[in-house]
């Protein structure tokens, strides 16, 4: 959910610290205009009818779609196969826009080149970088 400064786009209404499903509001015209309180106001119904008006409720709030999870993943893969990995990760990502990856890999046996060589997937990163360990 993130904070919606107007009232005409959000799905909920806080009030008291606690979030309601909007069904409906009351008070704005076709144009987005809120009625001045000695119109009568403005405000909205929640589920299971209550009515909280514009002095009631304490913030607005929208569902958004782009609500994210963070999976966080340690996978032990044999050397042969991190690239390979790494571009399953890369296709998901590509196939789904809105995802977002950030990954780490660490291999502090594997030659620097052969890391680099890792790294070489397609469509590539938009980010690399590269951490030396020392021994």
């Amino acid at each position: 959910m993130m904070i919606e400064a107007d009232i005409s786009n959000a799905t909920h209404v806080k009030v008291g610290g606690t979030m309601h499903k909007i069904v409906s509001k009351y008070g704005i015209d076709e144009n987005g205009r809120l009625a001045k309180p000695s119109m009568g106001g403005f405000g909205v119904v929640v589920e299971g009818g209550e009515r909280i008006d514009m002095f009631t409720a304490d913030s607005y709030w929208r569902e958004s779609s782009s609500a994210t999870v963070k999976i966080f993943t340690v996978a032990d893969v044999p050397e042969a196969l991190a690239q390979k990995w790494l571009q399953h990760l890369r296709d998901f990502d590509a196939a789904h826009p809105g995802c977002h990856f950030q990954v780490a890999a660490d291999a502090p046996d594997m030659p620097m080149a052969k890391i680099i060589e890792m790294l070489q997937i397609n469509p590539g990163l938009d980010f690399q970088a590269v951490f030396e360990r020392k021994p």
